[in-house]
């Protein structure tokens, strides 16, 4: 049997789910702008949140993709995001193991 207890997230209370579908939406629609041509690194990625006053966002390769993470400063809740085909966006709540990036392996 898998344990994949490592993948679970705090529960998001109704202020911080409100928050972070704000956030995302806000990130949704900046990224949008970029059109057809969403930022195609991670440096054009990365400078893109931090110009979205988000300069603590985790950004990386994920095969053909490119996702970020991060904490909304101040209240929360996370934020993740990939940008594929799509923009797909997520807020939730920061990760039992720590931090707002999906942790790679369980115990």
């Amino acid at each position: 049997m898998e344990n994949n207890g490592f993948k679970q997230t705090e529960p998001l209370t109704p202020q911080a789910r409100c928050r972070g579908e704000a956030h995302a939406e806000r990130v949704r629609i900046a990224l949008g702008q970029f059109g057809a041509e969403l930022p195609g690194s991670e440096a054009d990625l990365k400078s893109a949140l931090t110009d979205l006053g988000y300069p603590n966002a985790s950004v990386y390769a994920t095969g053909n993709d490119l996702a970020f993470s991060f904490i909304v400063a101040g209240a929360g809740p996370c934020i993740s995001g990939t940008l594929g085909d799509s923009v797909r966006l997520l807020p939730h709540g920061v990760y039992l193991e720590g931090g707002c990036s999906e942790p790679r392996g369980g115990h």
